[in-house]
């Protein structure tokens, strides 16, 4: 493979088994690259856990969202996900922090939604988390009125819903790649601490930031205790690692799927949405929709 630069970058990943169809997407590519007047200035091929076809281009296109959106819309038709880089993310020998979301990020599932079901509110608060992820409704406004609904679900319930959680596609083996590579991680959610800690015990995630929901006898009391981690919150605590461990903001990576993720996914080095909602891939970030989250891990070679 040739030497990729910091020039705009497109990467086409495909699970091993859809590697036979790589090169026909390719192709689209180039010839889709080619009608809007740029250039490919150097490309390559890598197969390992994932293949991969990486297309340096000589400029960005001038319409940045129209071509991510056309992306996009490949990758859906195609079960390959296809990605516009720029710049491209720190390479994982340099990279020295990774940031995730947890709710459809890390874990499959809303947390929120979860503890709701149980309690036998979840269509009320389902409504007010697509809203809030969607950014139709203030996340703390929406939080707010959704921990309300969580009044009375019980310490037993958390430990229920705790056990069922399920990881998403890949998030093992990227945590044990990257902390294998000396990287620091962190979580950085809106969602509740008692999930997040167990989550990263359970990952090795070096640092947590969460809501704390309070308590009295063993119930949840319908309120939130200590400072409201919402968008600008994730953000905050992004820049204070960055402080902390004196980084390079360049050196970081953030990936999120909602809309309060956007100023922590700005802020970073490189924001990588991961099967997102549409304002966040409005924002032009490239999305991982296809494969598992361990493709990050591609986007870094």
């Amino acid at each position: 493979m040739g030497m990729m630069g910091k020039a705009p970058l497109i990467k086409i990943i495909a699970r091993r088994y859809d590697a036979r169809g790589l090169p026909a997407v390719r192709e689209q590519c180039v010839r889709h690259i080619t009608a809007l007047g740029l250039r490919i200035t150097d490309e390559g091929r890598n197969d390992g856990n994932y293949s991969v076809w990486s297309l340096n281009l000589n400029q960005l296109p001038d319409n940045l969202q129209a071509t991510q959106q056309w992306m996009y819309e490949l990758s859906g038709q195609t079960g390959m996900d296809v990605l516009l880089l720029s710049p491209p993310p720190a390479l994982l020998h340099s990279c020295r922090l990774v940031v995730f979301d947890m709710d459809s990020t890390l874990i499959t599932t809303e947390v929120i939604d979860e503890l709701a079901n149980a309690l036998g509110v979840g269509e009320a608060v389902a409504e007010l988390t697509a809203c809030a992820v969607r950014g139709e409704l203030h996340f703390t406004e929406s939080l707010q009125k959704r921990v309300r609904l969580l009044k009375g679900v019980s310490e037993k319930t958390f430990a229920e819903v705790a056990q069922r959680l399920q990881l998403s596609e890949g998030v093992t083996r990227l945590l044990r790649t990257l902390s294998a590579n000396g990287i620091r991680t962190a979580l950085l959610t809106s969602g509740f601490r008692y999930f997040a800690v167990q989550l990263a015990q359970k990952l090795s995630i070096d640092d947590v930031y969460a809501n704390e929901l309070k308590m009295k006898n063993g119930f949840a009391t319908g309120e939130l205790t200590g400072d409201i981690i919402d968008g600008a919150g994730k953000k905050e605590r992004l820049l204070a690692l960055v402080r902390q461990h004196n980084m390079d903001i360049a050196q970081t990576i953030a990936v999120g799927d909602g809309a309060n993720d956007i100023p922590m996914l700005q802020a970073a080095g490189m924001g990588v949405g991961f099967r997102t909602q549409p304002i966040v891939r409005a924002a032009n970030f490239p999305v991982i929709s296809q494969v598992g989250l361990d493709s990050l891990l591609c986007l870094m070679q």
